[in-house]
């Protein structure tokens, strides 16, 4: 699992169309923001589909005009048009209230970008910098208790999070653990929360094949306890659908088992577990060059 949001990710419809208009969070069988479903299945971005469908439907906007002029030049394909036009609009809108840009802000990441809309072509650079991003930081602050602005930055905007918080490598998880704090029924905060800590370990042991675990073992021990409290957990055989669970004790089996190969001192781990009865990790074997 390759984890840590990037910035052309498309949104979970069921999750993002729950908070519309809402407060708050409320649980839903069908609402989660899995890392699987936002950074696996983009492998770059197209204009066609449902960005390119977004962006001629944002041009005829007229609350914001400066956008939907950048929307209708993005749309048309005319690049550096749309990116001088984007930059003006954002220089503009960063000197308004926040309400004002709350307002343009909660209006472009809930009607627009919706189910398989990718953010770069949508929210460029320009704006996610002067506009979006900090408006979200600064609406999670005043707003404690409404989620949105919280999970919108870690499921669209996580990677844009170290130019506004350079000294915490893991701020994502910070924001998410604090966001808890003030909503600990936010189910969809909760389930991110968890898929991140998921993908750290999943790092540590996505070279398991080679015979190499790559984080401390300690560390993951930690977050794997942190994901299990995050899903309720706590009773095996609980909720064997849920695929964060399953994830879960993958991860949990894979670490106990290399503790024990490290113990028994063992030269190849995909063997050792063939030979303790251990289904052994999945992947490919890297090779390197000089």
């Amino acid at each position: 699992m390759t984890t840590h949001m990037n910035n052309y990710m498309t949104g979970s419809h069921a999750a993002l169309a729950s908070l519309k208009d809402q407060p708050t969070v409320t649980p839903s069988s069908s609402a989660s923001l899995a890392v699987n479903t936002y950074a696996r299945a983009v492998g770059g971005f197209s204009w066609r589909g449902e960005t390119f469908d977004q962006l001629k439907l944002a041009s005829s906007e007229t609350r914001w005009p400066g956008y939907a002029r950048f929307a209708g030049l993005q749309e048309k394909g005319l690049r550096a048009e749309a990116l001088r036009e984007i930059t003006a609009f954002a220089e503009s809108l960063r000197q308004e209230p926040l309400q004002a840009r709350w307002d343009f802000v909660s209006w472009l990441l809930t009607e627009v970008l919706g189910p398989g809309v990718i953010t770069q072509p949508v929210v460029p650079f320009p704006l996610r910098s002067a506009v979006v991003v900090p408006t979200l930081l600064e609406w999670r602050e005043s707003r404690p208790d409404d989620p949105r602005a919280t999970l919108w930055l870690a499921s669209r905007f996580a990677s844009d999070l170290a130019e506004h918080i350079p000294d915490d490598p893991e701020a994502v998880l910070q924001i998410l653990r604090a966001q808890l704090v003030h909503t600990p029924d936010a189910v969809e905060i909760r389930r991110l929360l968890a898929d991140f800590l998921l993908g750290y370990v999943d790092s540590a042991s996505h070279h398991l094949m080679e015979t190499v675990y790559l984080d401390d073992p300690d560390t993951n021990q930690a977050r794997l306890a942190e994901v299990r409290e995050l899903l309720g957990d706590d009773v095996p055989g609980a909720q064997p659908e849920d695929p964060l669970i399953a994830e879960a004790r993958r991860e949990q089996e894979l670490l106990d088992a290399w503790r024990a190969f490290e113990s028994d001192g063992g030269q190849d781990f995909p063997q050792w577990c063939s030979d303790h009865g251990v289904e052994p990790p999945v992947g490919n074997v890297y090779y390197y060059t000089d």
